[in-house]
Order: C-alpha cells, then structure tokens, then sequence
C-alpha cells in the first residue's frame, strides 16, 4: 500500500519527465540534476521506497515544484507541461496492458543495466539507448505525445534523443528475470492495485485519480 506522501513523489517524478520534455523542446537545456535523478530512476528495479527510486526526496524537487504550480494558478505553459503528463499516464495504462512488450521493456534496460558499470546515466551513449528503448517499445503505441517547441531544437537528432529518453524515464520495468513468484497482472486490467510486478512510478500517480480522460 503507497503512502500519500508516496504518491505525491510518484506524481512529482511525472511531472518531473513532462516537464523535461518541455524544456528540451523550447530551450535545448535541461536542468542537469533532475535530468539525472529521473534517468537514474529507470534502472531501481528494486529499491526500498518511493523516494529512493529518484536518489532522495531531492531528486524530484523540480517535479515538486512544479506541482505547487500545478496545483495553483497553471498558466498556458503549465498546461503543456499536464498534457504531456496526463499522455505519459494513458500509455502507461495501455503499455501495462502489453505482456510482450512489457518483455521486451524490461529485457532491454536489463540488458542496458548490464552495460552501465561505470557510465553516468546521464551520458550521450546512455540518453540514445534510453531514447532506442522509448522508440521502439513506447512510442509506437497511441495516440502519441505530440511535443511542440522551437522548430530547430526538435529538428536536431540530439534533442529529439533526449526528449524521448525523458519520455521514457517515466516508466520503469523490472526486468524479467528479476520478477518475483507471486506477481500478479490484475493491476494493469484495472481491479486493484498492481503487485510488484508492474513498478512504475506513473501506475503509482494514476491510482490518485488522476488517469487521463482521452488523448491530446
């Protein structure tokens, strides 16, 4: 059973993914330490919490921040930063739905995990295969995320990388020989919570209420 204040990071760790999106799109930099707490999300296949997934309570403050802003008075720009969220969580939903694909997912950040050792995730090579991955198991399924921002920013082979790597650093898959006995796939039919099985920290945020209605 997740805590509120679980839920709240879980949410923030959207947030955080959507709003990196955004700003990889309008200004071609990111903030270096969000985009490295949410990369590094991806491969806690088994951390002990919530917060431990994103390094720390810390790893998320600018996926906080911006639901404090969220939650206030969201400008137009703010809206942007929903839609993609909101989008992010109707995949997910559809994605949790795909053994196969979820197979493939998870097989291939293994297979990436793997191939780390020493690399930080936030480096070049790393953010391409983060990208690959999003690509070929994520961005196939619609309706699309449809990202705006300036014409040649999205134009450049290295933004578009890192925009899909930050997409992506929104859902988490255990790989599949880490996945425990009891797992269970209920969770992503809709009646119930999921069990561990399906770890992702926007199955989480969308347990709070907040699925999408339709696509953008």
């Amino acid at each position: 059973m997740h805590s509120d204040t679980d839920r709240a990071l879980a949410l923030a760790g959207v947030l955080q993914s959507a709003l990196l999106t955004q700003q990889a799109a309008r200004r071609g930099a990111v903030d270096d330490e969000a985009l490295r707490a949410s990369l590094y999300s991806v491969f806690q296949f088994d951390a002990p919490s919530v917060a431990a997934v994103f390094d720390g309570p810390a790893g998320v403050r600018l996926g906080l921040e911006e639901l404090g802003r969220q939650l206030g008075q969201p400008s137009a720009k703010r809206l942007e930063v929903a839609r993609y969220a909101l989008s992010l969580l109707h995949l997910e939903r559809k994605l949790a739905g795909d053994e196969r694909r979820l197979a493939a997912l998870g097989a291939a950040l293994g297979a990436l995990q793997n191939r780390l050792h020493d690399a930080a995730v936030t480096d070049p090579e790393v953010v391409a295969q983060l990208a690959e991955v999003y690509r070929d198991q994520i961005s196939t399924l619609t309706p699309r995320i449809m990202v705006n921002g300036d014409p040649d920013l999205l134009r450049s082979t290295e933004t578009g990388m890192r925009i899909r790597a930050c997409l992506r650093s929104c859902v988490r898959r255990r790989p599949p020989e880490e996945r425990p006995i009891e797992s269970s796939s209920r969770g992503p039919k809709g009646r119930g919570d999921p069990e561990i099985d399906f770890d992702s920290t926007a199955w989480i945020a969308s347990r709070r209420g907040l699925r999408p209605r339709g696509s953008q």
